[in-house]
């Protein structure tokens, strides 16, 4: 599955013999081309290929990636000066579950006609893991960096962990508080159920967060205590 380009910064190379090269200036390959050192060799993304074999190359690319579940971001930087040569978009297949579990009732169908000499097969196989919807949206990621490794001096892929969200939430509050109460369910104190409140271990004045990891459940009269400077016995 192609991505969906947004922006093209440079203009792949590789040389004769199809080793890829660093991506050059728009206004550079237009020279190369109409001085018949190079050719076209494909259009998305644009790619010249070189009428020469280049010895020695220098420089190489890092590939990064946004993973999502709907979207994914690649863009290829230069390792060396930080510089964005690609960027692009890759739409993920939304039809992929429709499709498997199309495909699983057409295969029951079959398999419950009256048919006595075929034998039970319900139980014959393991479950693959990961499942089949999540495995196509990983190796679509896996076609694309590959088939831009092949016009690009890709050096190494950086993915990104998509924890920021949970550790740091942009709307923090309502939810770590329900799932903290949920959590514990009682004063974690005096085990009372009434009146219960939210307590942070480390006060959002001194950088503490609204994740779950720094919220207790207290009641009332405890919360009150603990602000009020009594320690906690125990």
């Amino acid at each position: 599955m192609a991505p969906t380009f947004v922006g093209y910064p440079k203009v792949f190379v590789v040389d004769v013999e199809g080793k890829p090269l660093l991506p050059c200036h728009p206004a550079r390959a237009r020279k190369l081309l109409k001085s018949g050192k190079a050719e076209v060799l494909r259009g998305s993304p644009f790619t010249i290929k070189l009428k020469r074999v280049v010895e020695s190359p220098v420089g190489s690319l890092r590939a990064k990636v946004d993973d999502g579940s709907k979207w994914v971001g690649i863009a290829l930087v230069n390792e060396f000066t930080g510089e964005v040569v690609f960027r692009g978009v890759l739409v993920q297949r939304g039809d992929v579950v429709r499709l498997l579990t199309l495909r699983r009732e057409y295969r029951r169908n079959r398999r419950y006609r009256v048919v006595r000499h075929r034998e039970c097969r319900n139980q014959n196989r393991k479950q693959v893991v990961p499942f089949p919807s999540i495995r196509q949206k990983k190796e679509a990621v896996y076609r694309v960096l590959a088939d831009l490794a092949k016009i690009a001096p890709v050096s190494g892929v950086d993915v990104e962990l998509v924890s920021q969200g949970v550790k740091n939430p942009a709307l923090p509050g309502r939810d770590a508080r329900e799932k903290a109460l949920c959590r514990d369910g009682t004063c974690v104190l005096c085990g009372s159920r009434k009146d219960l409140q939210v307590h942070h271990l480390v006060p959002r004045s001194k950088g503490g967060t609204d994740t779950p990891a720094n919220l207790v459940v207290l009641c009332r009269e405890c919360h009150r205590k603990l602000h009020a400077g009594h320690r906690p016995h125990g």
